[in-house]
């Protein structure tokens, strides 16, 4: 008898996560497959080309499918990083590379969509890339049937055909906004909410994955969603703290709170919601300190591992980890990285575990301002790929006083691809059966209250010093 299984994409910023599971949420196999992002610091370009996302899930998928039995396989999802735009032809294939979320350069776009809409839109928004595109790459805009993004544009190599799928309260664009932009509503596809099945594996994607061919593919949605139906954070006062490139922080809450430089979407669980936001470069800023400063070429944890020799608040270093502009809580495009309290006696042990404590911070910061408004949080489970290393866990821990709770499946969005599959074509009776059946913590860290006031003090200054050097990051940001 053959084992029921659902498997699970995630097309990330930086690579490629398959991920195939027993309905018991236990990993049979899983890989990934890195790509390059072209970013340019000096014009906040941040591209990708959407081919290399269907080759990657191509060499993912077959390393997953490689000695499995997949005759028990019920369906697969495919979901990822956003909002990313994706120009396509008629044919469906790439016009232009991918705008990603990381991408800024439609600042003045955002600011006079914010202005018509009356709404404030942040600053990585979909549509003002899409104006941007239509100003800046006039040729390309003409060029384009369809937009769509990341995970839909790999979904239709899967199912040959293009279906847009999003999540409540995230969607990409609104009719009316897209009227407000004056953009050509015949070029968005009608948006369909995810969980629902959109095709089936075709023979052609069938034999270049290793997939059976007529295999049911659920719509996906973005790695927030995702991600917090593989952390399951599906309980009010428990928050998820999703970690890779980027940061998403939500809080599981039984009424809806309107908070300052945060979101408050509705759940995929009835009468529940999320309030929180995404940060920008938090695992990015690490990446950018291994590869551009340190010139580390090894992608393990040996650099944090260093880390452990030194105390709690890195001898009163503080940095802040705005490389490429901050989202929530802050949404400042203009904010940059600095150091803070360097001195001799620092070293780049101390300048590592600056950056790491640097990231509990802003955790502390978007959960601070989620309380604020009447939520509050108990435990916070811990996702993605920050979840790999226990010592960042538990500074994450010990920076925010709050039990820390790390998963037997840290690639939270990848399992939660595969929860949405199997709700999709009906394995599960809803998401809250899936995650209580598939979701479970490893080990959870209680935070040591004596570092807790060490850093509370340490914090406190972290605030503060971004509120002191905010007007001068406009001054530099105005420097030709």
């Amino acid at each position: 008898m053959s084992r029921e299984l659902l498997l699970g994409v995630d097309v990330g910023t930086t690579q490629i996560k398959a991920g195939l599971f027993g309905l018991d949420g236990r990993p049979l196999a899983t890989a990934s497959e890195g790509y390059r992002l072209s970013f340019d610091a000096a014009s906040t370009a941040a591209e990708q080309d959407p081919r290399d996302w269907w080759t990657a899930t191509v060499r993912a998928l077959r390393r997953v499918v490689a000695g499995s039995n997949l005759n028990g396989l019920l369906a697969l999802s495919v979901g990822g990083q956003g909002p990313t735009v994706v120009a396509l032809d008629g044919a469906l294939k790439p016009v232009h590379p991918a705008l990603t979320w990381l991408d800024r350069r439609a600042k003045r776009e955002w600011q006079v969509l914010s202005e018509l809409s009356r709404q404030p839109l942040p600053p990585h928004a979909y549509v003002p890339k899409v104006c941007w595109l239509k100003t800046e790459r006039p040729d390309v805009y003409a060029a384009t049937t369809f937009f769509s993004q990341a995970w839909d544009f790999v979904a239709a190599q899967l199912i040959e055909e293009l279906i847009v799928t999003t999540a409540p309260g995230i969607a990409p664009w609104a009719d009316e906004l897209l009227g407000a932009a004056g953009l050509d509503a015949a070029k968005f596809p009608p948006l369909r909410r995810f969980g629902s099945p959109i095709g089936r594996v075709t023979e052609a994607a069938a034999r270049v994955t290793g997939l059976p061919a007529g295999l049911p593919v659920v719509g996906g949605t973005s790695d927030f969603f995702e991600g917090l139906l593989g952390s399951g954070a599906v309980q009010p006062g428990v928050a998820c703290d999703n970690g890779g490139t980027s940061q998403s922080v939500n809080v599981c809450w039984d009424a809806p709170l309107e908070v300052d430089g945060v979101f408050c979407t509705p759940s995929f669980i009835e009468g529940y919601w999320y309030i929180g936001g995404p940060a920008s470069t938090t695992g990015k800023a690490l990446e950018w300190w291994r590869e551009q400063v340190l010139t580390h070429p090894s992608e393990d944890w040996e650099i944090v591992r260093e880390v452990s020799s030194i105390p709690p608040g890195s001898e009163r270093l503080i940095f802040l980890p705005y490389l490429a502009g901050e989202r929530a809580p802050l949404w400042d495009p203009d904010a940059r990285g600095i150091f803070f309290g360097l001195s001799l006696q620092h070293h780049r042990g101390h300048l590592t575990r600056a950056i790491l404590e640097s990231v509990a911070y802003t955790l502390c910061h978007l959960l601070e301002r989620t309380e604020s408004a009447g939520a509050q949080v108990h435990k916070i489970h811990v996702c993605g790929g920050q979840a790999a290393s226990e010592i960042w866990c538990r500074i994450k821990a010990d920076v925010t006083g709050r039990p820390v709770a790390m998963l037997e499946v840290p690639e939270a969005a990848v399992l939660g691809a595969a929860i949405n599959a199997g709700v999709g074509v009906g394995v599960f009776e809803d998401y809250a059966t899936g995650v209580q059946q598939m979701v479970r913590p490893r080990t959870v860290i209680e935070p040591d209250r004596t570092h807790h006031a060490r850093y509370r003090a340490l914090y406190e200054i972290y605030r503060e010093l971004y509120l002191r050097v905010k007007p001068l990051y406009e001054r530099l940001g105005a420097i030709d």
